[in-house]
């Protein structure tokens, strides 16, 4: 066999290397939970306490011959929220960088910051599941979820119709209105909707035997139905099993008030040499009406 071949590797200083106009960017999650509840118009106010006054249900009372009517006396309550998360995404870029890269870094970093904000948000906002009064077994609904695995039988087991159906009623029985109903579940119980024949039969017709508009997951019992990894992970007492969080609610359910919507802020380093970025927004969420919403847990697969 010939020898003194010349190579690629040996000819490797006259082979180009080329980076396309394209850059590989990290997976974005469905972002949904913000635009799922009930948003209470906070930007540009001062303070940071925001109250909403409650109304109590008065009591229809009987009247009687030469009785005076009786007036309700009423100590009313409040819904307060006070507004502390200044959450914040930040990059710094330096001018040799910028100078020498064959990409727009401050675009592309910029555009990252603002997904980071938007993402964070969402994982409060579905966070809120683990104070719920209403932790049911996906698949039953049976009430009181135990997070301890091993002392409740039906812990590891997937969603299914009947634990839907029975987070409807729960919802249905305290007279939460009929529309703006959301159910949002992880992509680990996609399939197990699936398998669910009422949901096939919507995914096949849509509403009123109209076929769904594409890219649309579908609905369950009138419950418009989201998938997103953002369904938080809770483990058992004894930290030895995982299980979703997924969520069967009422837009009331929740509440976000916004006082500083994301913004971006950039300044020049001189003596870094270098481009500071920062993206930050002021917010908070909280539990708005505690029986408008149910935490129905899944194994984690």
């Amino acid at each position: 066999m010939a020898t003194g071949n010349i190579t690629v590797s040996t000819a490797g200083v006259f082979i180009p290397e080329d980076w396309i106009n394209e850059v590989r960017a990290y997976r974005e999650a469905k972002l949904v939970a913000a635009n799922l509840i009930k948003r209470v118009d906070f930007v540009g106010q001062k303070g940071d306490v925001l109250h909403i006054p409650a109304v109590t249900e008065m009591t229809p009372r009987s009247k009687t011959a030469s009785n005076n009517v009786t007036y309700e006396t009423f100590t009313e309550g409040e819904f307060t929220l006070t507004i502390d998360r200044h959450r914040y995404a930040a990059f710094k870029i330096e001018d040799l960088a910028a100078i020498q890269s064959k990409y727009d870094l401050r675009s592309l970093y910029t555009k990252g910051a603002g997904y980071t904000i938007a993402k964070d948000i969402d994982s409060y906002i579905l966070s809120l599941g683990s104070g719920l009064g209403s932790r049911m077994i996906g698949s039953t609904g049976a009430t009181a979820w135990d997070p301890n695995a091993s002392s409740n039988t039906g812990n590891g087991t997937d969603l299914a119709e009947a634990g839907i159906r029975r987070a409807i009623e729960r919802l249905d029985t305290a007279d939460v209105p009929d529309d703006s109903r959301y159910l949002v579940v992880h992509p680990v119980q996609k399939n197990v909707l699936l398998a669910i024949a009422r949901f096939t039969e919507y995914q096949m017709l849509g509403p009123g035997g109209i076929p769904i508009k594409s890219g649309q997951f579908g609905e369950i019992f009138g419950v418009q139905t989201f998938i997103t990894t953002r369904v938080p992970q809770i483990l058992a007492t004894d930290a030895s099993t995982a299980y979703h969080e997924n969520l069967l609610f009422h837009k009331d359910a929740f509440v976000i008030a916004v006082q500083l919507e994301p913004r971006v802020q950039a300044d020049y380093d001189i003596d870094a040499l270098a481009w500071k970025v920062v993206v930050d927004n002021v917010f908070k969420e909280g539990e708005y009406r505690d029986d408008h919403a149910n935490s129905l847990v899944s194994p984690v697969l």
